[in-house]
Protein backbone atom coordinates (compact mmCIF):
# COMPACT_ATOMS: atom_id res chain seq x y z
CA UNK A 1 0.00 0.00 0.00
CA UNK A 2 0.91 3.70 -0.77
CA UNK A 3 1.94 5.67 1.96
CA UNK A 4 -0.57 8.35 0.39
CA UNK A 5 -3.36 5.67 0.82
CA UNK A 6 -2.68 4.44 4.27
CA UNK A 7 -3.06 7.99 5.70
CA UNK A 8 -6.81 8.11 4.98
CA UNK A 9 -7.48 4.25 4.83
CA UNK A 10 -10.50 2.87 7.11
CA UNK A 11 -9.38 0.74 10.10
CA UNK A 12 -11.12 -1.39 12.49
CA UNK A 13 -11.14 -0.51 16.40
CA UNK A 14 -9.24 -2.68 18.62
CA UNK A 15 -6.11 -2.86 16.47
CA UNK A 16 -2.90 -0.67 16.21
CA UNK A 17 -1.76 -0.24 12.43
CA UNK A 18 1.24 0.73 10.99
CA UNK A 19 2.80 0.76 7.56
CA UNK A 20 5.96 -0.86 7.32
CA UNK A 21 7.99 -0.45 3.57
CA UNK A 22 4.62 -0.59 1.68
CA UNK A 23 3.30 -3.41 3.84
CA UNK A 24 0.37 -2.90 6.43
CA UNK A 25 1.04 -4.29 9.77
CA UNK A 26 -2.17 -5.12 12.21
CA UNK A 27 -1.01 -5.60 15.97
CA UNK A 28 -3.20 -6.09 18.57
CA UNK A 29 -3.75 -3.19 21.44
CA UNK A 30 -1.07 -3.75 23.92
CA UNK A 31 -1.68 -5.54 27.78
CA UNK A 32 -2.47 -4.42 30.95
CA UNK A 33 1.81 -3.90 31.90
CA UNK A 34 2.97 -2.18 28.66
CA UNK A 35 -0.42 0.96 29.37
CA UNK A 36 0.81 1.83 32.54
CA UNK A 37 4.54 2.01 32.50
CA UNK A 38 3.02 4.26 28.94
CA UNK A 39 0.37 6.39 31.75
CA UNK A 40 3.45 6.35 34.28
CA UNK A 41 6.12 7.78 31.57
CA UNK A 42 3.84 10.77 29.79
CA UNK A 43 2.45 11.51 33.56
CA UNK A 44 5.66 13.04 34.15
CA UNK A 45 6.10 14.37 30.98
CA UNK A 46 2.99 16.19 31.20
CA UNK A 47 3.87 17.52 34.94
CA UNK A 48 7.45 18.69 33.38
CA UNK A 49 5.37 20.48 30.78
CA UNK A 50 3.19 22.05 33.19
CA UNK A 51 5.85 23.34 35.43
CA UNK A 52 7.76 24.42 32.29
CA UNK A 53 5.69 26.53 29.83
CA UNK A 54 6.89 26.51 26.77
CA UNK A 55 9.84 23.70 26.47
CA UNK A 56 6.73 21.07 24.98
CA UNK A 57 4.96 22.35 22.37
CA UNK A 58 2.95 18.90 22.06
CA UNK A 59 3.33 15.56 24.01
CA UNK A 60 0.87 12.88 21.71
CA UNK A 61 0.20 8.98 21.56
CA UNK A 62 0.06 7.35 19.13
CA UNK A 63 -3.30 7.57 17.79
CA UNK A 64 -2.67 11.94 17.97
CA UNK A 65 0.46 11.73 15.92
CA UNK A 66 2.26 9.90 12.99
CA UNK A 67 5.95 9.42 11.85
CA UNK A 68 6.36 9.20 8.44
CA UNK A 69 9.51 8.89 5.58
CA UNK A 70 7.78 8.99 2.54
CA UNK A 71 10.89 7.30 0.73
CA UNK A 72 10.69 3.95 2.44
CA UNK A 73 6.75 3.93 2.31
CA UNK A 74 6.64 4.35 6.53
CA UNK A 75 4.14 5.35 8.86
CA UNK A 76 4.75 5.05 12.97
CA UNK A 77 2.86 5.65 15.60
CA UNK A 78 4.76 5.37 18.71
CA UNK A 79 3.53 5.28 22.21
CA UNK A 80 4.19 8.55 23.35
CA UNK A 81 5.48 11.51 21.14
CA UNK A 82 7.27 14.82 22.01
CA UNK A 83 7.18 17.87 19.77
CA UNK A 84 9.97 20.54 21.44
CA UNK A 85 8.76 22.85 18.54
CA UNK A 86 5.49 24.08 17.07
CA UNK A 87 4.67 22.28 13.65
CA UNK A 88 6.74 24.17 10.21
CA UNK A 89 2.78 24.75 8.40
CA UNK A 90 -0.22 25.74 9.11
CA UNK A 91 -2.02 21.94 8.60
CA UNK A 92 -4.13 19.94 10.63
CA UNK A 93 -2.18 16.93 9.89
CA UNK A 94 1.54 18.37 9.41
CA UNK A 95 2.85 14.98 9.87
CA UNK A 96 4.72 14.96 7.01
CA UNK A 97 6.76 18.00 7.96
CA UNK A 98 6.97 17.58 11.74
CA UNK A 99 9.59 14.94 13.30
CA UNK A 100 9.19 14.57 17.02
CA UNK A 101 12.30 15.33 19.32
CA UNK A 102 11.28 12.72 21.51
CA UNK A 103 9.91 8.76 20.65
CA UNK A 104 8.72 6.51 23.62
CA UNK A 105 8.18 3.01 22.93
CA UNK A 106 7.19 0.47 25.63
CA UNK A 107 7.96 -3.12 24.40
CA UNK A 108 4.80 -5.20 24.18
CA UNK A 109 4.67 -9.09 24.13
CA UNK A 110 6.16 -10.34 20.98
CA UNK A 111 6.91 -6.76 19.55
CA UNK A 112 10.85 -6.61 20.88
CA UNK A 113 12.22 -6.76 17.25
CA UNK A 114 10.23 -4.28 15.79
CA UNK A 115 10.95 -1.77 18.64
CA UNK A 116 14.60 -2.55 19.25
CA UNK A 117 15.73 -3.16 15.34
CA UNK A 118 13.08 -2.38 12.89
CA UNK A 119 11.46 0.97 14.68
CA UNK A 120 15.39 2.24 15.56
CA UNK A 121 16.30 2.85 11.60
CA UNK A 122 12.87 4.56 10.92
CA UNK A 123 13.03 7.32 13.90
CA UNK A 124 16.89 7.52 12.83
CA UNK A 125 15.62 8.26 9.51
CA UNK A 126 13.17 10.37 10.25
CA UNK A 127 15.08 12.77 12.33
CA UNK A 128 14.37 12.20 15.78
CA UNK A 129 17.12 12.83 18.71
CA UNK A 130 16.17 10.67 20.87
CA UNK A 131 14.92 7.45 21.31
CA UNK A 132 13.75 5.66 24.39
CA UNK A 133 12.64 1.74 24.66
CA UNK A 134 10.78 0.72 27.65
CA UNK A 135 10.81 -3.01 28.96
CA UNK A 136 8.24 -4.16 31.74
CA UNK A 137 9.68 -7.27 31.71
CA UNK A 138 12.81 -7.28 32.32
CA UNK A 139 12.13 -3.20 34.28
CA UNK A 140 14.68 -1.87 31.75
CA UNK A 141 15.27 0.53 29.54
CA UNK A 142 17.58 1.39 26.34
CA UNK A 143 18.17 5.30 25.31
CA UNK A 144 19.07 5.75 21.60
CA UNK A 145 20.62 9.87 21.56
CA UNK A 146 21.55 11.04 18.59
CA UNK A 147 24.87 11.44 17.33
CA UNK A 148 24.98 12.97 13.85
CA UNK A 149 23.76 9.49 11.18
CA UNK A 150 24.14 7.08 14.16
CA UNK A 151 22.66 6.27 17.36
CA UNK A 152 24.80 6.43 20.43
CA UNK A 153 22.86 3.29 22.88
CA UNK A 154 22.40 3.52 26.51
CA UNK A 155 21.33 0.63 29.02
CA UNK A 156 19.32 1.52 32.09
CA UNK A 157 18.23 -0.55 34.76
CA UNK A 158 15.02 0.00 37.17
CA UNK A 159 17.42 1.81 39.93
CA UNK A 160 18.51 4.71 37.22
CA UNK A 161 17.15 7.93 36.81
CA UNK A 162 16.46 9.14 33.57
CA UNK A 163 17.90 12.85 32.21
CA UNK A 164 18.26 14.59 28.59
CA UNK A 165 19.45 18.01 27.82
CA UNK A 166 16.09 18.44 25.93
CA UNK A 167 14.76 18.81 28.57
CA UNK A 168 15.84 20.64 31.16
CA UNK A 169 15.39 20.02 34.60
CA UNK A 170 13.47 16.54 34.27
CA UNK A 171 14.21 13.40 35.74
CA UNK A 172 12.55 10.04 35.41
CA UNK A 173 12.94 7.28 37.91
CA UNK A 174 12.50 3.84 36.18
CA UNK A 175 11.59 2.45 39.53
CA UNK A 176 8.56 5.03 39.86
CA UNK A 177 7.86 4.15 35.66
CA UNK A 178 7.76 0.41 36.72
CA UNK A 179 6.07 0.40 40.13
CA UNK A 180 3.29 -0.99 38.58
CA UNK A 181 4.69 -4.10 36.92
CA UNK A 182 5.24 -7.00 39.31
CA UNK A 183 8.82 -8.20 39.63
CA UNK A 184 7.93 -11.64 38.76
CA UNK A 185 5.40 -13.40 36.78
CA UNK A 186 3.12 -15.76 38.61
CA UNK A 187 3.88 -19.11 38.75
CA UNK A 188 2.40 -21.68 36.20
CA UNK A 189 0.41 -24.14 37.41
CA UNK A 190 1.80 -27.85 36.87
CA UNK A 191 0.16 -29.98 33.67
CA UNK A 192 -1.93 -32.45 35.20
CA UNK A 193 -2.40 -35.88 33.68
CA UNK A 194 -5.42 -37.89 33.21
CA UNK A 195 -5.28 -41.76 34.30
CA UNK A 196 -8.05 -43.99 34.21
CA UNK A 197 -10.82 -41.25 34.65
CA UNK A 198 -9.35 -39.53 37.39
CA UNK A 199 -6.60 -36.49 37.72
CA UNK A 200 -3.45 -37.07 39.18
CA UNK A 201 -0.08 -34.02 39.57
CA UNK A 202 2.65 -35.39 37.42
CA UNK A 203 5.49 -36.26 39.49
CA UNK A 204 9.36 -34.89 38.22
CA UNK A 205 10.83 -37.49 36.99
CA UNK A 206 14.44 -38.01 38.59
Amino acid sequence: MRLADFADARTEPGYIYELYRGVVLVMPNPGIWHERVKCAIRDRLAAYSLANPGRIDLLADGSGCAVRIPRRQVERHPDLAVYLSPPPVDDARPWDFWTPDIVVEVVSEGGERRDSEEKRDDYLLAGVRLYLIFDPRPRAATVLIRRGDEWDERKLNDSAVLETPLLPGFRLKLSEVFAAVPKARPSVPRQRAKRNGSTTRRRPSR
